[in-house]
């Protein structure tokens, strides 16, 4: 699923798939065939007249302009979410318009390239993804373990087990593809036996 922050930069930029070139002036609905004749040159429309369209494109692009100079200048994540849900409240309400925009050439180019900029200060702010091996199963275990065997009711053991059980079932794809070792196998089995030990432990003094 695309991250919020760059949902409306895609819509903007989607267009750019297609390679379609900026359209030429067309006269507006309703307007004669022939022009009359005048005595005096006829002034020309104000683009904002021509394609209406172009006022909000300048919009989306300023705004998003905005928001990724915010998004850059995060040094956290909470900053960056919070610029997110700000983004995408102004951008609710446009998104129909938005997604009816034929940007020109210039647009697109603008768009792609706040695009990329984003995505480098959201990549630079992502948290380094550590490699699912059998050591980290264990470290990651034995945290869990430590924790139980220092609560000291059922409430925080059941808050323990809630954690286990949301990073199992995150991890779950990840682990299938893991071969422990016989010694990893071993220190499962001596972590389980623990972490067994204390649940009973407090359920037994707590009861």
């Amino acid at each position: 699923m695309r991250s919020p922050v760059v949902l409306v930069l895609v819509l903007v930029a989607v267009v750019v798939a297609g390679c379609r070139s900026a359209p030429g002036p067309r006269a507006p609905a309703g307007a004669p065939a022939i022009a009359p004749v005048a005595t005096t040159a006829a002034r020309p429309a104000p683009a904002s007249a021509l394609y209406p369209d172009r006022v909000l494109a300048r919009e989306v692009l300023v705004t998003m302009r905005g928001f990724t100079d915010e998004a850059c200048a995060c040094a956290d994540r909470a900053c960056v979410a919070d610029v997110q849900t700000r983004m995408a409240a102004w951008a609710a309400p446009r998104l129909p318009r938005i997604q009816r925009l034929t940007p020109t050439a210039d647009e697109n180019e603008a768009a792609e390239a706040l695009h990329v900029r984003m995505q480098v200060c959201l990549d630079r702010l992502a948290p380094a993804v550590m490699p699912l091996t059998g050591a980290v199963v264990l470290g990651q275990l034995r945290g869990f373990k430590d924790d139980i065997c220092a609560c000291r009711d059922k409430t925080c053991v059941a808050g323990v087990q809630e954690r286990m059980l949301a990073w199992a079932v995150e991890n779950l794809e990840a682990m299938k593809g893991l071969e422990p070792t016989p010694a990893e196998g071993e220190e499962a089995e001596l972590i389980d036996t623990e972490l067994s030990a204390c649940i009973e432990r407090i359920d037994g003094a707590t009861r």
